[in-house]
Formats: structure tokens, sequence, C-alpha cells
């Protein structure tokens, strides 16, 4: 068995059945109730807990928090019901979040055994994004996500020579992108199993813990930049460097889904279900 990931990337729209079902259940107007929440593209309109979509970010990405990423897997695994049970349980067992092993130090998200959808791991984002098994006739990894040892172009969806968001479009003074773009945008710039958006759009959750820390919460590993508009996005895209988000409620980070397909070999055949919205928090 070898995971896939959804080509192209799945776009915010398309979330929006999650979100529906999961309404009765969570209290979207309150963004510490259950941490089941979106960035802001997700709208909630006034007086009443209906969330929407923003129409000019459908297209787009959205950010969401590690919680949020863990549940809409347990949602996918359960068969996409609109049932409480359907959010807790599955891929992910959401009682253990909070809760500490017998050495003290906090549960980490890891997929149960059997789960058909899960938040990749660092191995397996990395052999996605880096791994070409035709290099140099051998096989081997790119120091970048769009098989080059070179830092991808920055520059706007459409623009001669542009490869990511990255680097590109500036924030506003409250540290949101000033504008969307659209999944799927730099298709030239794919990794060899044709992942899209491993460089800007949204860093993205990895089921790999950042750090050794105790606490209630685990401090999830993140890969891959956002729409950092400063010089050295690239540093986040270099296949050296992990990043990490200091607190799994907040929603910051974007999602790619892995399932499993059956395979004669160990290749992946992957696309991406990324998510985004927010720059990336770092340790």
């Amino acid at each position: 068995m070898g995971p896939t990931f959804s080509r192209p990337p799945p776009a915010l729209a398309q979330a929006s059945a999650f979100i529906q079902a999961a309404r009765p259940f969570y209290d979207f107007g309150n963004i510490s109730q259950d941490n089941v929440w979106f960035g802001h593209a997700i709208g909630i309109r006034p007086g009443t807990n209906d969330p929407y979509v923003v129409p000019q970010w459908a297209n787009s990405p959205s950010s969401m928090s590690a919680l949020t990423a863990a549940r809409y897997c347990n949602w996918l695994h359960n068969g996409m019901v609109s049932e409480s049970w359907a959010f807790e349980s599955g891929a992910y067992d959401m009682s253990r979040i909070g809760q500490t092993d017998p050495n003290g130090n906090a549960y980490q998200l890891v997929r149960s055994e059997g789960a058909t959808y899960w938040i990749p791991n660092l191995d397996e984002w990395m052999k996605a994004m880096y791994w070409d098994p035709t290099r140099d006739g051998v096989g081997g990894y790119w120091r970048f996500p769009h098989r080059s040892d070179k830092v991808p172009v920055p520059g706007a969806p459409g623009e001669p020579g542009a490869q990511t968001s990255a680097g590109n479009i500036p924030l506003n003074a409250f540290g949101l992108v000033t504008g969307p773009v659209d999944v799927g945008s730099y298709p030239d710039a794919a990794s060899y199993f044709g992942l899209l958006d491993g460089s800007g759009g949204l860093s993205e959750w990895l089921e790999t813990r950042s750090d050794a820390g105790s606490g209630p919460l685990f401090s999830p590993a993140t890969a891959g930049s956002g729409r950092s508009p400063d010089d050295v996005f690239w540093l986040w895209d270099d296949i050296s460097i992990v990043g990490s988000s200091r607190n799994p409620t907040l929603p910051h980070v974007g999602l790619r889904i892995a399932t499993n397909i059956p395979s004669p070999s160990s290749l992946f055949a992957l696309g991406s279900l990324v998510m985004v919205t927010f720059r990336r928090t770092r340790s």
C-alpha cells in the first residue's frame, strides 16, 4: 500500500460539506470551543452559528487548526456523516487531546490503526515533495519541492516564470494576505509525483511532533512556506528546514490529506488538499 494525495489541491469551497456537517455540534462563532474552526476565509453570519465560505476565497485554500485537521480526517474516515461521533474518533482519538501519557508528556496526534485518511508525517511529506526516482538516473532528493535545487521564483499566478506565491504578495497590518490565490495556480512547479503548492499557499500540518516538550498539547511540526512577503521564504521550502507551531489550536496552518491506495511499488501517486490563509508560526 502507498499513500496518495488528491491532485490538484481541492479549494476551500470543497471543504464546505465538512463545515456544514460539523455545524450542529461545534460553535464556529466561539474560536475556543473544541478548536473546530478555520481561518478568516470562513465567515460566521451575524447572530448565528452559520458558517459560510467568503465568496472571493472560494477557490483558494484556507488555514485550520491541527485539531480541526484531525477531525476532518475522522469525518472522511467515517463516511462524511453528520453525527457527533464521526468527528471524534476513527483516524484520530480526540479524547486523548489534553491528556498526558504515563511519563507526563502530552499525547501526540498519531493515526489510529486502520485509518483511511490522515495527516501526513514528516517522512511521507518529504518523500512526496522532494523525492524523484529518476534524478541522475538512480533517484534522489531535490532541495526544493518543485524538482529543483534552485529557489522557486516568486510571482503572481500566470506571470512568466513564476513558481510560488511566497515572497510575492504582502500582508496587511493584521498579518493577513491581501487577496486570494487559487490552489494549483503554479502548475509548472510540481513535485515528481505531481504535488502542487509545496511552496507558497500555506505551511502544512504534519503528524510529527516538533519538540519533546510536555504539557496538555503537543507541538506539531509544519512543512513548506506560506505566503510570506519577505525574501527568506525559501528557507521554509528547503528540504533541511522543518517548522513548528507552538499551539495546535490556532488556525494558522494548512492541511494535506493522505489516504491509501493499493500499489505494486513503494512509489507515491500524489496531489494535495492544501488549506491556507495565515502566515505560519515558528518556534
